[in-house]
């Protein structure tokens, strides 16, 4: 729900600029809603994190409303250990550690995290302007060790070679 009935106030903005993507949408949904209503047995099931966001419209038309509580610790845990997807070194009491440290984060809090941690070595590559070849193996072949692969370095480093992450050593 609030991908498309975010607040208010950016619906009050879409009116000024003229973008009204988001407000025909919602008149198209509370128009469905009113048909919805009269007919018995068919149940509508929305999902928001922030209900006082909501359109009195749409607001009015959740007769029943449940309330889910945050995950608890172990549940962080488990759902950080689920979406790190990407290469880490991270141990079970590592998982452990960081879901209490996400305490009060929603699920869609965790996954932003995991995006963000899993993208931090791209940024990383991106803002560097030294290199060094290092050896290692690859996520393609990680039976194979190579000895000429780039790792982003200090400028003080011995080895390091000035070059953005787009040329050729």
């Amino acid at each position: 729900i609030d991908r498309f009935f975010g607040p208010a106030s950016s619906q009050e903005e879409a009116a000024c600029t003229g973008n009204h993507d988001t407000t025909g949408v919602a008149s198209q949904f509370l128009s469905e809603m009113a048909k919805y209503q009269e007919n018995k047995g068919v149940q509508v099931i929305g999902h928001t994190c922030k209900p006082w966001l909501l359109q009195a419209g749409i607001r009015r038309r959740a007769n029943r409303t449940g309330y889910l509580s945050l995950p608890d610790t172990a549940t962080r845990g488990r759902m950080l250990k689920l979406l790190l997807t990407c290469r880490n070194t991270l141990a079970v009491d590592d998982f452990r550690e960081l879901g209490a440290k996400l305490e009060g984060h929603t699920p869609s809090d965790i996954n932003c995290v995991v995006n963000d941690a899993c993208m931090e070595p791209v940024r990383e590559i991106q803002r560097a302007t030294h290199f060094k070849t290092v050896s290692g193996t690859t996520d393609s072949d990680p039976n194979t060790t190579r000895d000429d692969l780039l790792a982003p370095c200090s400028p003080d480093d011995p080895r390091a070679v000035q070059i953005n992450w787009t040329e050729k050593m």
